[in-house]
């Protein structure tokens, strides 16, 4: 139960952190199995035997005044076996036989093995066979001359009954005689096995003359399909590409989530400027008649706040309405009411400063504040706009008239007296006519 508290930890980890964990097991799984597929398997044969490969008997090459030993090959069903009768000469007499893989100087490639099994049955005490692999050198070997090929040698010892040998292909050993006789230098002196051009199995060298036999059942050579060497280097590889990988797909993962952090800071930035726009748009209907444009009363308190201080004086308002705009919205209807209301707007603030602030006090009418501005600066103004009017084309040829009252902010009034005042001016123009502009009584109202 020792395991549940990994189980709980493993649990909380995040789904990064899980494959990550799945990554590096899934490599070490691959890295073990493929190890211990190695010691205890992935191996390859490749077995002479007489019904796969053909032999030769073979004796010592004949010299000059030497006599010839003789030897026969026959098939049994234990093997090749060898009779022969050996004879002296000017060279150690030997008899054996050959498999013979290649005379076009290609040979068998045998690196790919690194073991050989041999069963053999030689029996005289004390003797010995030797097994000699014939490779092709492209520095020493020598068309029609077997023995310049590179003899590597390994002894099998006589034994009593039939015996089977298993050694690796780093046992065999370059005779002495044929290093010297090729004048080899020592760093070719080495092993080889990529170019083998025939085995012999045959009599050792201190072998006694007369009648000698002996069967060779097969030679087997195994190997890895993978060297071992190799299989190091690959999974050197396997890791370097993953750690490779990791690091890749660590960098995508943090440029991905470097660009989405991107992308939400942009995205947050341009929400905050739509919600700021949408923020002053609000605020701006707030302060805005939608109709005309001009501030409305928020618009106008604001306004005040802002701009209108002590040093701001001297301040006059003129208090604007159009004239007998009912009858304009009974006979043409509201839609030509409110562009009446629009253009007479527009007509305005064409005529007025930027520093003046137009305010729309309700229906038809309008209020003008005229910053620096005297009584009779403010009336000239009023005049002007209502002059105006007439020369101006509204919609179906209506005529449009105002009348106007104006009044200026006597010391310490309060903003409404003035306009109470000025609206008290306008009523007068009314009464006497419309059409004209009144100035408002000096005297400020009660406070």
């Amino acid at each position: 139960m020792q395991w549940l508290p990994a189980l709980s930890i493993y649990a909380t980890c995040s789904p990064t952190i899980k494959l990550r964990i799945y990554f590096v097991s899934g490599l070490l799984i691959f890295t073990v199995t493929l190890l211990l597929w190695h010691h205890w398997g992935m191996n390859r044969y490749l077995r002479l035997e007489p019904k796969s490969f053909n032999a030769i008997a073979t004796v010592e090459p004949a010299a000059e005044g030497a006599a010839y030993s003789r030897s026969v090959l026959n098939l049994n069903p234990d093997g090749w076996h060898i009779d022969c009768e050996l004879i002296p000469s000017k060279y150690p007499p030997y008899c054996g036989l050959d498999i013979v893989f290649d005379t076009q100087q290609q040979g068998m490639d045998l690196s790919r093995f690194d073991q050989i099994k041999i069963r053999y049955l030689f029996t005289p005490p004390n003797e010995h066979l030797r097994v000699s692999i014939f490779n092709y050198s492209d520095t020493y070997s020598r068309a029609n001359d077997y023995l310049s090929h590179k003899i590597e040698d390994a002894v099998l010892l006589a034994q009593p009954n039939w015996q089977e040998v298993k050694f690796p292909l780093a046992a065999f050993n370059i005779p002495a005689w044929w290093i010297i006789q090729q004048n080899v230098h020592p760093a070719d002196a080495g092993t080889e096995f990529d170019r083998v051009m025939q085995i012999r199995v045959a009599t050792g060298y201190n072998v006694s003359e007369g009648k000698q036999q002996f069967t060779v059942a097969w030679l087997e050579l195994s190997g890895k399909w993978i060297s071992a060497e190799n299989l190091r280097l690959m999974l050197i590889f396997m890791w370097l590409i993953a750690a490779m990988l990791w690091i890749l797909w660590e960098w995508w993962r943090n440029l991905s989530r470097l660009n989405r952090s991107r992308q939400r800071q942009r995205w947050l930035e341009s929400t905050n400027q739509s919600l700021t726009e949408s923020t002053q748009a609000l605020a701006q209907r707030v302060r805005v008649d939608p109709l005309t444009q001009a501030l409305n009363r928020e618009g106008l308190a604001e306004f005040l706040t802002t701009h209108c201080s002590s040093h701001e004086y001297p301040i006059s308002v003129i208090f604007l309405d159009i004239d007998y705009f009912k009858k304009i919205n009974d006979q043409y209807g509201h839609a030509m009411g409110d562009l009446v209301l629009q253009r007479f707007a527009q007509h305005i603030q064409q005529q007025i400063r930027p520093s003046d602030c137009l305010v729309r006090w309700g229906g038809e009418e309008f209020i003008l504040l005229c910053l620096h501005t005297k009584l009779m600066g403010a009336a000239a103004l009023a005049e002007k706009i209502r002059n105006s009017l007439n020369q101006t084309t509204w919609p179906n040829d209506i005529t449009v008239t105002c009348s106007a009252g104006v009044a200026e902010m006597a010391e310490n009034e309060a903003f409404a007296c003035m306009v109470e005042r000025a609206d008290a001016a306008l009523y007068h123009a009314k009464a006497n006519g419309r059409n004209r502009v009144e100035l408002a009584q000096s005297q400020p109202c009660n406070q």
